[in-house]
């Protein structure tokens, strides 16, 4: 091949001589990529042996594939446990408190978070009841609408999410044992 680079089936062979081979899913989706470099063998790209190679990395995708639709399940059957655990409670216990501590621990687990908590709007403030991970200590540290994240997401009804909480004028921690850097309040509305 007299060309900077060249298609060879599906595959690509570059200058330097480097054939690169994409790892594709069922569906087309590149995964990865293979790459070769150049061998000490002559005619070691030649259109047969690129098929195998080829065939190769389909091998390879459908790996990774694979592994990747069974981590997948593996998060879905967590949910469902956790799902099914705090259904458990809700029936087992009449102690809210019990029942949003559990909720609060799976939701931990599932989104990979340090801390959560549980606020009831009272007055002008928010008392947090329910508390899990970093936050356990909390139990109710008051909140005022004015000038909090909080107050933002409960006046506007939606959802906040806050990548650098000290960015916020004037805005305080509100905790002496959790130090916030990040956050997402959403307002739970009945």
């Amino acid at each position: 091949l007299n060309e900077p680079s060249a298609m060879i089936g599906n595959s690509l062979l570059t200058e330097s001589g480097d054939l690169v081979v994409p790892l594709r899913s069922v569906d087309g989706t590149e995964l990865a990529t293979l790459v070769l470099g150049d061998s000490v063998e002559s005619d070691v790209f030649a259109p047969s042996r690129v098929r195998m190679v080829e065939l190769f990395a389909q091998q390879v995708a459908s790996i990774i594939e694979n592994a990747r639709l069974f981590e997948e399940s593996q998060r879905e059957r967590g949910r469902g446990e956790a799902l099914a655990d705090i259904a458990r409670a809700i029936n087992g216990s009449l102690r809210l408190s019990e029942v949003l501590e559990i909720g609060l621990r799976h939701a931990l687990e599932l989104i990979g978070s340090e801390a959560a908590s549980i606020g009831l709007l009272r007055g002008d403030y928010v008392v947090l009841i329910a508390n899990a991970g970093a936050a356990a200590a909390e139990n109710g540290l008051e909140i005022p609408l004015d000038g909090s994240v909080s107050g933002r997401a409960i006046r506007g009804g939606r959802p906040v999410v806050e990548n650098d909480i000290g960015s916020i004028v004037g805005y305080g921690q509100p905790s002496k044992y959790v130090t916030i850097e990040r956050i997402v309040v959403a307002p739970l509305v009945s």
